[in-house]
């Protein structure tokens, strides 16, 4: 029941993630990202010192700032903009995302990771925009990530999916294709 629970949560929106300590303190975890940190953190997916840290920290940002300009230059568009909307971003902001990326992950072994050879939180964020980008993909326009054109990003895409089970049956679950279909509809792709 949203409406008699929304006073109740921080900042009056979702997410909000509640966690149980071992003294019984119940935490109210709010905010996409900061439940993303506090999740990564708690499952080691920051790096294993400051450094690393670092690094995660700068690919996972690198990473959300074009999703939100995707959405808003993209997502956002007039439908019958969008089109044009789409290969301006990919030519003048998503091409720069590519390169310094693929540039990042060949540098890192080109095995899939951005630090070291094990999940990251930046993993996770390229893997879900990967999957985001290529969901919204205007019509008539070409997908700007594939592995045959980004490699070393589709990795990393491949290398999520090879370590979740669970994230693959979800993506071929009849639920997920139903979000999927009406997040097209719900956008015009």
């Amino acid at each position: 029941d949203w409406p008699s629970q929304k006073p109740q949560v921080p900042f009056r929106v979702l997410p909000v993630v509640y966690e149980e300590t071992t003294d019984g303190t119940v935490l109210e975890i709010a905010e996409s990202q900061a439940i993303e940190r506090y999740l990564a953190r708690k499952y080691n997916l920051l790096g294993s010192d400051l450094w690393e840290e670092h690094l995660v920290n700068r690919y996972y940002h690198s990473s959300d700032v074009l999703q939100v300009g995707f959405g808003i230059r993209v997502v956002g568009a007039a439908p019958e903009a969008r089109g044009e909307a789409a290969k301006k971003f990919y030519t003048e902001t998503l091409a720069i995302w590519i390169s310094t990326h693929e540039e990042h992950l060949k540098n890192n072994g080109d095995h899939g990771h951005y630090v070291g050879k094990t999940t990251t939180l930046a993993d996770l964020k390229t893997a879900q925009l990967i999957n985001r980008i290529l969901l919204q993909v205007p019509k008539g326009v070409e997908a700007p990530l594939s592995a045959e054109k980004t490699p070393s990003l589709w990795k990393v895409k491949e290398a999520i999916e090879a370590e979740s089970a669970s994230l693959v049956a979800w993506h071929k679950s009849p639920r997920y294709e139903e979000v999927e279909s009406n997040t097209k509809a719900r956008f015009g792709f």
